[in-house]
């Protein structure tokens, strides 16, 4: 239908990281809505600011990711569990069975390590430069994301601009993360 050939040919756009810089700002942006950080038992411990980004731009950003799924396993390799099949709940099923485990074997123990706040910390220019080398196929639409600030909105309508860090629940975030990740670890 022609609304198929215009969303397509959107989405080829946005891909491809054609989107003005003064639109760019806000279709990459989205609204906060603080939520509470729970502890492990359930009781309110912080405020998390979640971003509800542009559905345009994540459907877009689902295409690119998906074209490049094929090469994902072999790019993160083991640094990147949840683009793998049932990686994220074979992740938590392992888990569980080790805790069980050494529950009765006090000569072992399971080391939990939390990147606290990295999603905010995130040095962006390193991002964009792993993407460039790594998945180049997914730079045009990254750096639209990323190279540029962010402008996030409040639930008081306030905008708050961002040079660092990635949107934490966006369809690539856990792709960038675990580029930066392998990275890491290889030092």
């Amino acid at each position: 239908t022609e609304l198929e050939d215009l969303l397509n040919k959107m989405f080829i756009f946005i891909l491809q990281g054609r989107v003005c810089d003064d639109a760019v700002i806000y279709i990459n942006g989205g609204k906060l809505t603080p939520l509470n950080k729970l502890d492990i038992k359930g009781v309110p411990v912080d405020v998390r600011p979640i971003i509800v980004g542009n559905t345009l731009m994540k459907i877009a950003a689902a295409i690119g990711k998906r074209s490049v799924a094929h090469k994902l396993k072999d790019i993160l390799g083991a640094e990147q569990v949840s683009e793998m099949k049932c990686g994220q709940e074979g992740m938590i099923l392992a888990t569980r069975l080790i805790m069980e485990f050494i529950k009765n074997n006090p000569e072992y123990c399971l080391v939990g390590i939390d990147w606290e706040n990295c999603f905010n910390k995130i040095l962006r220019r390193k991002m964009l430069d792993l993407v460039h080398t790594h998945i180049p196929a997914l730079y045009p639409i990254t750096y639209q994301l990323y190279g540029k600030k962010t402008i996030l909105i409040t639930v008081n309508g306030v905008e708050i601009e961002f040079k660092n860090g990635l949107q934490q629940g966006h369809v690539l975030s856990n792709i960038l993360l675990g580029l930066l990740q392998k990275d890491f670890n290889s030092k």
